[in-house]
């Protein structure tokens, strides 16, 4: 992605690089989801991730696709 940005290529002819960084944007928003209580101010409810994302549907799939990981199959099926 760094060099994407360093050499001011456009992110479009590289589907891959583009497709792992919002993966990596998903799981960065689901951290503060797992790690954190409802009651810590860091927290992130999934509605909250969910909403951010709305019109993303990369996005969306790598949140699923991250929570069916972590066995929460419950709250990946209430993403929509």
């Amino acid at each position: 992605m760094k060099l994407i940005k360093d050499y001011k290529l456009n992110i479009d002819d590289f589907p891959k690089a583009q497709t792992l960084t919002m993966k990596k944007c998903a799981r960065y928003y689901l951290y503060y989801h797992l790690k954190f209580e409802p009651n810590e101010p860091e927290y992130m409810a999934l509605p909250q991730i969910e909403d951010m994302f709305s019109g993303y549907g990369t996005l969306m799939r790598a949140l699923v696709e991250d929570l069916l990981h972590f066995g929460l199959t419950v709250e990946a099926k209430g993403i929509s």
